[in-house]
């Protein structure tokens, strides 16, 4: 870490220890407190508001547009506890605060009329606290602290902001450059240009690190990944070296390095980028960001146009201890079931992004992650217009894509949902072969699961599995009522294909019109498909 930045990490933990005070609740004494947190702000005017009214205010700065601004504001004996603003932002109009507070390890939010609330779905909206308002009512129940968020609208859309707007005001990402020839996984100049020329101002791009400290764009050059970039693999490429790395050709296009990759950021000051390192904790995650920000030239403009996008809470906190990013993003990948905690975590760390596999992707899911005041991003629709079109419908801020483009959404359809759809009888296991007429299904909830017209010698009929594709992907519908790929199941798994028995009712499915999906027959003795 730069002198700098240890500087800055030492003032910000000053700040909140002369506060006995941390971001995720945990208090050792003192007055109660209102932590006011600027939530995408990059200025204070302190004299007019937080220094008048004896509000202590902190701007910690990385550079120009890597701000963070808080402020602290004791509570003393007093009922009244008056609401001050002190924050700026160049982009964006100031609408208010939200108000939240930690009890139990968990976040609970403050909403109109009904107090203090936990995340979810169907909470209800959350009040809006503005300048003068009093909040003494927060602190009734002994609550040691309150957060109160900054809340903005953009200054030209009037719509929701908050810090990473720029990467969100995006619908779509171009996947690894986007897709090119017909090839994906590019992460090539030639990929970036095709991109650019399909309207794409949002990029996702893939890091891998040489064995002499250089990086390059690349999904990797294990064998799974060579396959995935049309290369031929190599024993020698355990030992990757940055002239060796520069050498290979990805679907016959060069690869660039990252030094090349701040040349192209400073053509196209509009455009904005997502950075995948994959999973790497200790020196080597070190390595990296210490290797980006070098080959950044430690410019905190193009810096700042970057998402940072973070596997786990370690990787998180070894990448903020190097450089402190002004835009991440937790992804949330298979770990949907964790989803409550991943929030929790984003919101003690200013993270402003959840990614999810597009097929996790339900109104529940987007509406807590909005209600959390984060962004939804998902990932990859490969072609499927109409399926990114139901995603964004739906409320999603970003899709990662392969193909789709703006062009393509204005075509699409809306064919996503509770569609009529056919499935036809598989007898299974994987090498049969047989099948039954498709069956046709409303899909309207009153739909029963059909008998089974197979027999089977070494074991006996347990009930069906349904397995439907989308996008080019297969999926199982699951207990917990989502879609998984067959990379959710094995070892320590948490979810089941969903076991259909004859005559039960069927649930309404998302699916898409006119599509054919296939019920897996499941026998006693394999329970397998």
């Amino acid at each position: 870490m730069g002198i700098l930045a240890k500087i800055k990490k030492r003032i910000y933990r000053r700040f909140l220890q002369e506060a006995e005070f941390s971001i995720d609740g945990q208090r050792t004494g003192g007055r109660p407190y209102v932590l006011y947190l600027g939530n995408g702000a990059d200025g204070m005017h302190y004299k007019a508001a937080f220094k008048q009214r004896r509000v202590e205010g902190r701007e910690l700065s990385f550079g120009p547009q890597s701000t963070i601004c808080m402020a602290l504001q004791e509570i003393g004996d007093g009922k009244a506890v008056p609401v001050v603003n002190g924050f700026d932002s160049a982009q964006a109009q100031f609408t208010g605060f939200w108000a939240r507070k930690k009890e139990g390890g968990r976040w609970l939010w403050y909403s109109q009329g009904q107090g203090w609330q936990p995340l979810s779905a169907d909470m209800p909206p959350a009040r809006l606290f503005l300048d003068g308002d009093d909040i003494g009512e927060l602190f009734l129940s002994d609550t040691p602290f309150v957060v109160l968020q900054a809340q903005w609208r953009h200054s030209e859309t009037g719509e929701p902001f908050r810090n990473g707007y720029p990467m969100y005001s995006n619908s779509l990402m171009a996947h690894a450059f986007g897709a090119l020839e017909g090839h994906t996984y590019c992460n090539t100049k030639a990929a970036y240009d095709n991109a650019v020329s399909n309207g794409y101002r949002y990029f996702e791009l893939d890091l891998a690190f040489t064995e002499d400290k250089r990086l390059v764009l690349c999904h990797g050059w294990e064998e799974k990944n060579c396959k995935c970039i049309g290369v031929s693999y190599s024993e020698e490429f355990a030992h990757m070296t940055y002239e060796r790395a520069m050498k290979l050709k990805a679907h016959g296009h060069d690869i660039m390095d990252a030094r090349q990759l701040y040349r192209e950021v400073l053509k196209r000051p509009q455009d904005v980028y997502q950075v995948d390192l994959h999973v790497v904790h200790g020196k080597a995650l070190r390595q990296r960001i210490h290797a980006l920000l070098e080959d950044f030239c430690y410019d905190v403009k193009a810096l700042d146009r970057l998402l940072i996008q973070v596997m786990d809470r370690k990787m998180y906190r070894q990448i903020d201890a190097v450089y402190h990013f002004k835009h991440y993003q937790y992804l949330a990948g298979g770990k949907i079931h964790m989803l409550d905690h991943v929030l929790d975590f984003c919101l003690d760390h200013n993270i402003c992004a959840v990614a999810l596999r597009s097929n996790f992707a339900t109104p529940e899911t987007i509406r807590k992650i909005h209600n959390a005041g984060l962004y939804a991003m998902c990932y990859t629709v490969k072609k499927d217009a109409d399926y990114a079109k139901y995603l964004l419908d739906m409320g999603v801020n970003t899709l990662c894509t392969d193909y789709v483009t703006e062009a393509a959404l204005e075509q699409a359809k809306d064919s996503i949902g509770q569609k009529p759809f056919s499935a036809v009888c598989v007898k299974g296991p994987k090498q049969t072969k047989e099948k039954t007429q498709p069956i046709g299904f409303r899909n309207d909830g009153f739909d029963r699961v059909p008998a089974n017209p197979f027999s089977k010698e070494d074991g006996g009929f347990a009930g069906w599995h349904l397995r439907l594709a989308f996008d080019g992907s297969k999926y199982w519908y699951c207990t917990d009522g989502l879609y998984h790929g067959n990379i959710d199941f094995g070892d320590g798994s948490v979810v089941e294909k969903y076991l259909f028995v004859e005559g039960e009712r069927m649930p309404q499915l998302i699916v898409k019109e006119g599509m054919t999906a296939e019920l897996v027959a499941v026998w006693e003795d394999s329970g397998a498909e």
